[in-house]
């Protein structure tokens, strides 16, 4: 048995986080693997976690709180993380 931790990745670095996203719900072999649902292998993580219906309507900030709410004890982790996904937000809105 392999035990691993995944760290908490930005949304910023979008297909990184998808991958982050399908692992958490699926196990995978491969990086081929990880983009194949019912025999069909998509092109890009993103569109994998979209058929799989992990990334729904909700912005994946608001996604990240909901799943920081259930996985840590402390406010203090919360704020931080609320820090962290306002400076990408503002980074993202300067670089449009």
């Amino acid at each position: 048995m392999v035990v691993t931790r995944i760290h908490s990745i930005p949304p910023r670095i979008e297909e990184l986080f998808y991958v982050r996203v399908l692992l958490q719900h699926r196990p995978a072999f491969s990086f081929e693997d990880l983009r194949t649902i019912y025999g069909r292998v998509y092109t890009t993580y993103q569109e994998t976690a979209t058929a799989l219906r992990l990334c729904k309507d909700e912005s994946e900030a608001i996604r990240a709180i909901k799943e920081a709410i259930t996985a840590y004890n402390c406010p203090g982790q919360l704020r931080l993380l609320f820090a962290y996904l306002l400076l990408d937000l503002l980074t993202l809105a300067i670089t449009l």
